[in-house]
């Protein structure tokens, strides 16, 4: 007689423990020999959410930005000091010259000296910053030494303009433009109305003789205009070279049609 033989399971009968739940921290477990590490991983959300710059603020500038938009107010504000120093109208060339070869070289100097504290990385130029600068400036003081007015308007078009633009648009930019996602329109109305501001302003305390407000504005505020919306448009060319150079060319148009040269 066969007795029947009992069936063994080469399972184990003995219940394995469960692995470990994963947290929502994305924290997981790692066997090495009889020792178990864990091994803290980002989460998913953790993983989607960008990284804080570190030297930003609550506006969203960072400190090379605000250093970058105060280079680019100087020249603005040593255009108002040169309306306190006192000179004959028209000046005389050879001074006219002494004067734009100091603008030229001594800004000039501390802008390549200290670059690295105002560009936004190692391969960034400052030439064409510079240039934009110099080269309709220099033009314009020395074709109109009887109205160095065009030139120091011009000069603060291009600092508060530009510079207003970039701050304000940076800080509080949220709606983009729609021929240039970079650009804002807050920073488009900033351009304007610091450009327009200070250029009259700086205008009307050059002019001799005086001219009423409401004429140098009329050449100021349409110059202004245009030339925040070419800044707005994107282009290859640094913004201070199209801004200077779009600037003189309209700030003589609009002095030609509106006051004409006495």
């Amino acid at each position: 007689m066969i007795l029947p033989t009992k069936t063994v399971s080469t399972t184990s009968q003995t219940r394995l423990p469960s692995p470990p739940l994963r947290q929502h921290t994305g924290a997981r477990q790692r066997k090495v020999g009889r020792q178990t590490i864990r091994i803290d991983a980002p989460s998913k959300r953790e993983a989607r959410e960008p990284a804080t710059p570190v030297l930003s603020n609550p506006a969203g500038l960072s400190r090379q930005e605000v250093r970058r938009r105060l280079w680019h107010f100087l020249p603005g504000v040593l255009a108002f000091a040169a309306t306190l120093v006192p000179h004959l109208d028209p000046v005389r060339l050879p001074a006219m010259v002494a004067a734009v070869l100091l603008a030229i070289l001594i800004p000039g100097y501390f802008a390549i000296r200290f670059h690295r504290s105002y560009t936004r990385s190692d391969s960034e130029s400052w030439a064409p910053a510079l240039v934009g600068y110099v080269l309709p400036l220099s033009v314009l003081f020395l074709a109109f030494r009887g109205h160095l007015e065009i030139g120091l308007a011009v000069a603060c078009i291009i600092a508060f303009g530009d510079g207003c633009a970039t701050l304000m648009g940076m800080a509080f930019g949220r709606r983009k433009l729609p021929w240039n996602r970079k650009k804002s329109w807050v920073g488009l109305v900033s351009f304007v109305l610091g450009a327009s501001t200070m250029g009259t302003l700086i205008y009307w305390l050059e002019a001799t003789p005086v001219i009423p407000v409401a004429m140098v504005a009329m050449v100021i505020v349409p110059a202004a205009m245009a030339c925040a919306l070419l800044e707005s448009i994107p282009s290859r060319w640094n913004d201070n070279i199209t801004v200077g150079v779009s600037a003189s060319v309209l700030v003589v148009t609009m002095q030609t049609v509106v006051i004409g040269w006495m």
